[in-house]
């Protein structure tokens, strides 16, 4: 089955990640669906809805932590908002980070890619000022259950080492 149109045996082949050195490891050919939440994903949901507010809580409370070890970082902007289900930074020398952060076995990704590079919407780069600028700067960090605030502390370690190497 595919998923919005990904393929999902070539993103597995790929360990996952949408993009390798600034280029695509998958495209979109033809238009897919998304039959979710399936009745099971729903049964999970509401079990899950009693503790919504603890995981919230515990999100932003790791967006917080990731804040605090950024702010005096020049190099990095921070893009998150809401619930903190994401936490996402705006970089110079995005892939060079990511590559050095995997070498620590922090895993970093990019979540949205824009759709004017796919097949099924034409697969050709258009002149889009505002993402041309942000593309090649985003990077999402981990943030989820498993994430602590020590972990938070050594991954933003490691992003201020990579930056003092550099100016």
């Amino acid at each position: 089955m595919r998923w919005f149109g990904f393929d999902r045996d070539l993103k597995k082949k790929n360990n996952y990640q949408a993009w390798k050195r600034r280029q695509m490891t998958f495209d979109i050919e033809e238009a897919g669906y998304k039959y979710q939440p399936t009745d099971i994903d729903a049964c999970f949901g509401l079990a899950a809805l009693p503790d919504l507010d603890k995981v919230i809580k515990y999100h932003r409370g790791i967006a917080i932590e990731y804040l605090k070890n950024l702010e005096p970082l020049d190099q990095v902007t921070v893009v998150v908002g809401g619930s903190c289900w994401l936490f996402g930074i705006l970089v110079e020398e995005r892939d060079e980070l990511a590559e050095y952060l995997k070498t620590f076995g922090i895993e970093t990704n990019m979540i949205h890619l824009r759709n004017d590079i796919f097949k099924i919407f034409g697969g050709e780069r258009l002149n889009l000022p505002n993402m041309d600028w942000v593309e090649p700067r985003y990077l999402y960090l981990p943030i989820n259950p498993k994430v602590t605030k020590v972990d938070v502390k050594f991954i933003c370690k490691k992003i201020k080492e990579f930056y003092g190497r550099r100016y």
